[in-house]
């Protein structure tokens, strides 16, 4: 028995009706002005939105500002998943003083246990960011009156996109950056040697490495596959920097960039003096 599909789109414009059999699958679609029947398998005009089950194809921000603001909070969810996982991982290898660096490690190992160490920080860095952001930026919405605030986006993504761009890319960003970098300091952590290492173990913790590595390729691949408003992960990463430094990195600002501008390049500055060679003779100072 031939089961009948009922589908509610909305389309710009208003096409005619089209005619169908009593042979026909029949779906009814909502325009703006009036319902059609059609057969399933028939190309519907673009673009479809799901924002006809609200009234009709045009919308307004009170009506993306609630489903906005729950992706927030679905994305919030996750993160603190990931930063949980990630204490875990760092308290776990400083505990057992796997990322102790000795005197008489390899280069290789070196910089293996920084990465590793710097990965893990700024991975749970990356998921608290993404939990702030959404949070805060909930909370906003649930302040604020958008009743008279004019947008032309016809989705809660492309909202937030179109008006709170810096909130958007950080969230976004922050989960799946600090995913992947949690995963970077597994699979690198998995390549230290220790000296009590048997061969197999050796083998086996190399095939997790590279297991982790192939699985961060297909991650990144599967996201710009599914990316929306940008064409891959780095110029999303790209735009980020644009958004973040049109608001944070003017003057005058207030009185907080006076702060926090001299405690970034500190950072940046103890970074490139925590990754820099050290010779044999200044270990002993």
């Amino acid at each position: 028995m031939r089961a009948l599909f009922f589908t509610l789109v909305a389309f710009r414009g208003a096409d005619a009706a089209c005619p169908f059999s009593a042979n026909s699958h029949i779906g009814i679609v909502k325009t703006s002005a009036i319902f059609k029947q059609v057969r399933v398998g028939d190309d519907l005009p673009l673009p479809i939105s799901l924002l006809a089950l609200r009234g009709g194809a045009t919308s307004t921000a009170n009506d993306l500002i609630g489903p906005a603001r729950d992706w927030m909070n679905n994305l919030a969810s996750p993160a603190a998943l990931v930063a949980g996982a990630v204490v875990g991982t760092l308290y776990e290898n400083m505990r057992g003083g796997a990322l102790d660096i000795d005197a008489d490690d390899t280069i290789y190992v070196k910089y293996a246990k920084k990465a590793t160490f710097a990965l893990l920080i700024s991975s749970f860095g990356f998921q608290i960011t993404s939990i702030f952001v959404t949070t805060i930026s909930g909370t906003m919405f649930l302040s604020q009156d958008f009743s008279n605030f004019k947008t032309t986006a016809t989705a809660p993504l492309a909202f937030l996109r179109e008006h709170f761009e810096f909130e958007y890319l950080t969230s976004r960003l922050g989960f799946l950056q600090g995913l992947m970098n949690w995963l970077a300091a597994v699979a690198i952590e998995s390549t230290i040697p220790r000296p009590t290492q048997s061969i197999e173990e050796r083998r086996m913790n190399t095939f997790c490495a590279t297991s982790l590595a192939t699985l961060m390729l297909l991650l990144f691949s599967f996201y710009n596959d599914h990316m929306t408003f940008y064409s891959n992960y780095f110029e999303m990463i790209s735009r980020w920097c644009v958004v973040a430094s049109n608001r944070y990195l003017r003057f005058p600002k207030g009185p907080l960039v006076y702060l926090y501008v001299p405690a970034l390049m500190a950072s940046l500055y103890t970074g490139v003096r925590a990754f820099a060679p050290m010779s044999r003779e200044s270990w002993k100072k």
